[in-house]
């Protein structure tokens, strides 16, 4: 462990890889472990270097050991030669339904983002062992069944034949097991079918899609004022793809209805900015998200939110054009789109 501890890049590596196995964006992971955001961007990026203590913390949650975050990873053969990514991806479907489990519902009692579960049944991704073991336990079977190593007694339904179902078990358990795990599968295979029609509400969306910006985690102001100079750049990761050259947040209500403090900005550089556009601006040092408003004789710096005064500009103002705004993202609605 010596030779890898320290470096950044190999620990940004496999956070990033133990993020994409369990459908885990940097936002949630920061949120679930009561990680500054910021500080886990930095490692994922590496640019720092995570304390042990918070090593330690993420190993137990992605249920590694600690040198599997701080070695190089190479990828090793699987351990068993009997187990079947597509068998585990439509076991963990067949008894999450059988338990009558959403996916949802199973992520909760797992501790993880219900889009890992969907990638699991899609075969996208496979569950660490620590998430198979307590997925086994929660269905009631053997880890060994949930792996497809063996195939255990069928479960009855409360409206099954009792008859049919004896049947049905007296003849399965008198085959081989590669012959039970055909009847493992096509059992799998009708069910699903079944679910399909009488049931689709409980199916997770596709994982949702995170875009990289560049982050002033400065704000805006949306009233008197922010300095924007000399502020750190940083990445965010949001659910939104806007030609942006970056993203800074917004403080203050001066320009609801439309913006509101706590939202994200789009900003594309530029300096062609035409009367009634949405835009930052510096005016003597401090940043604004404005409405620039262009008269015959004058200029000013509009605010949407009719409470706060116009700010008048000049050729004496110091003031420049940082960019315009070209979307804006609230974490309670939907991203919109500047038109």
């Amino acid at each position: 462990m010596s030779g890898s501890l320290g470096n950044k890049e190999i620990m940004a590596s496999n956070i990033r890889r133990h993020l994409d196995s369990l459908g885990l964006n940097v936002k949630d992971f920061s949120k679930i472990l009561d990680f500054k955001y910021s500080t886990v961007l930095d490692w994922v990026n590496a640019k720092t270097y995570p304390r042990i203590d918070k090593i330690e913390i993420m190993a137990n949650f992605f249920g590694v050991e600690k040198s599997d975050l701080v070695e190089l990873y190479s990828s090793k053969p699987e351990t068993s030669p009997h187990v079947n990514n597509a068998t585990v991806a439509e076991n963990i479907k067949l008894y999450r339904k059988q338990t009558k489990l959403t996916q949802k519902e199973l992520a909760t009692k797992l501790g993880i983002a219900p889009t890992a579960v969907s990638a699991w049944e899609l075969g996208r991704n496979k569950p660490l062992m620590d998430n198979i073991e307590h997925m086994a336990s929660i269905f009631g079977i053997a880890k060994s069944t949930l792996l497809g190593e063996t195939l255990t007694e069928l479960s009855t339904s409360p409206d099954a034949n009792n008859a049919t179902v004896q049947a049905i078990k007296d003849k399965v358990v008198q085959l081989h097991p590669e012959r039970q795990k055909n009847v493992l599968e096509y059992t799998t295979e009708q069910l699903n079918q079944q679910n399909t029609v009488e049931n689709s509400t409980d199916t997770v969306d596709e994982p949702t899609i995170y875009y990289t910006y560049d982050y002033y985690d400065q704000a805006l102001s949306a009233g008197t004022g922010q300095y924007l100079n000399n502020v750190q750049v940083e990445q965010i990761e949001l659910p939104v793809d806007i030609d942006a050259d970056f993203v800074v947040p917004i403080y203050g209500d001066s320009m609801e209805p439309d913006y509101h403090s706590g939202d994200y900005v789009f900003v594309k550089l530029s300096v062609d900015l035409i009367d009634g556009d949405i835009g930052v601006f510096e005016y003597y040092g401090d940043a604004y998200i404005k409405q620039l408003v262009i008269n015959e004789n004058s200029a000013f710096l509009h605010s949407l939110n009719k409470n706060y005064d116009d700010i008048p500009i000049d050729k004496d103002s110091d003031f420049r054009i940082i960019g315009e705004v070209v979307g804006s993202y609230s974490e309670k609605e939907k991203p919109s789109l500047m038109k």
